[in-house]
């Protein structure tokens, strides 16, 4: 993609804590002082986080600039995750920048010099529209963080109270404020905690997530998205029909043939697609070790298109020194980067774009999520429009999942939560 930039004037927005309040900021790219009630005049924005711009704005009524972009995220993706995304501060970036930290009396001018700095130093560097479509995400991420999860939670399930702690922790009138982070690994992936964002809990725990009153929660996920993802990356023949028309993994166990439990035959092959070797399944199986050869072998055999493509990711890689996606997530190989993390990054950074576009076409949908999850989006609806917005769901997740991957549109999962039910009923 040629380098695009932006060449009229931006606004600089800072968020400063006071006490438990946040205060917007605002700083022309020509240092001006911008009132904040004057900062969505701006075509674009820069922030240094836009979840903390975006609290403060719905806190306190303020529009943003109709583009953002998210300083943090930029400079993750330009340092190759030399940075901690979400662990890092502004002196950081200054010193990773060799930027002489910016003096002023007052705390938000110096917020706001500082984000101008860093983005004069990394604009050439930066491809506009992809940057602007990274903050977008990060927008409506934030937005989806500020719904919340609704829940009940058993708070005298004594043998799950540490998570019931975690849950009320993040609590407000029934509702769970945990936040889904995105871009928070390598491949793009969002990440949550597994202690206090609903639908990280464990299955058991799924019954806590509860549809209020004159609502419907809607559960879409993929079906077995990754296997599918890699079938239609690879164009596997095998792969692509037992996506279709079956369960890869209970053909894979039935297919080996041996005294070997389902749940580990697809462990096995999970395992194997992302590059396991015999004496790694060995060892995590050792009580299959046999079987475990012949399940490496076996892997091969059927799937022999699918090693092929590996085969061609890592050779390009090691030339290029880079793996991308469509929307400019990437990442830089370097001489200590394993052939299992190059077979493992095109599967799961494309399954972290295909969230994005679907976050996305929902959204311009008017169709809520107040959760996400990998490859799941929770929904909330009111109760008369539920069927509509689900049929509609369906549609825009599995038509996302075929732009994306041309040749095979992956299956999707729905499942309804009345008032008064939850995730297991």
């Amino acid at each position: 993609m040629s380098k695009q930039s932006f060449s009229g004037e931006f606004v600089a927005i800072g968020v400063t804590p006071d006490g438990s309040n946040r205060h917007l900021s605002g700083m022309s790219s020509g240092l001006r002082s911008v009132p904040v009630e004057q900062i969505h005049l701006y075509p674009f924005g820069i922030c240094f986080s836009i979840a903390d711009a975006m609290s403060a704005a719905l806190s306190t009524g303020i529009k943003l600039p109709p583009e953002l972009i998210d300083i943090r995220v930029e400079m993750s993706l330009l340092c190759n995750g030399r940075i901690t995304l979400y662990k890092s501060d502004m002196h950081q970036m200054l010193s990773l920048l060799n930027i002489t930290h910016i003096y002023s009396s007052k705390r938000a001018e110096m917020i706001l010099n500082d984000l101008i700095t860093i983005w004069a130093k990394i604009e050439p560097d930066v491809i506009y529209a992809d940057a602007v479509s990274r903050g977008l995400f990060c927008t409506l991420c934030a937005k989806i963080n500020a719904r919340g999860i609704p829940v009940a939670i058993d708070s005298t399930d004594e043998n799950n109270m540490d998570y019931a702690r975690a849950l009320i922790n993040h609590r407000q009138e029934g509702r769970i404020y945990s936040p889904s982070l995105p871009f928070s690994t390598i491949t793009g992936r969002n990440t949550s905690s597994s202690n206090s964002y609903p639908l990280s809990l464990p299955k058991k725990l799924r019954h806590w997530v509860s549809a209020p009153e004159e609502s419907v929660l809607i559960l879409l996920d993929y079906k077995r998205q990754e296997f599918g993802i890699a079938a239609a990356l690879s164009d596997d023949p095998k792969m692509i029909s037992l996506y279709r028309q079956a369960d890869p993994y209970a053909f894979f166990a039935e297919e080996l043939g041996q005294e070997v439990p389902a749940k580990i035959a697809k462990q096995a092959m999970i395992a194997l697609q992302y590059g396991a070797s015999i004496h790694g399944l060995s060892s995590v199986h050792s009580n299959h070790s046999r079987a475990m050869r012949d399940a490496w072998l076996l892997h091969r055999k059927l799937f022999s298109q699918y090693w092929n493509w590996t085969d061609t990711v890592i050779e390009t890689a090691l030339i290029d020194r880079v793996l991308s996606v469509p929307d400019g997530w990437k990442i830089s190989i370097t001489d200590s980067t394993s052939e299992n993390s190059i077979i493992n990054w095109p599967t799961q950074a494309i399954g972290a774009y295909l969230m994005r576009q679907c976050i996305k076409r929902l959204a311009a949908a008017n169709i809520h999520c107040v959760g996400i999850q990998h490859d799941a989006f929770l929904i909330e609806a009111p109760t008369h429009q539920a069927a509509r917005i689900q049929g509609l769901g369906e549609q825009i997740l599995v038509g996302t999942s075929l732009d994306v991957l041309d040749s095979v549109a992956l299956q999707v999962d729905s499942t309804f939560i009345l008032p008064h039910s939850n995730l297991l009923r």
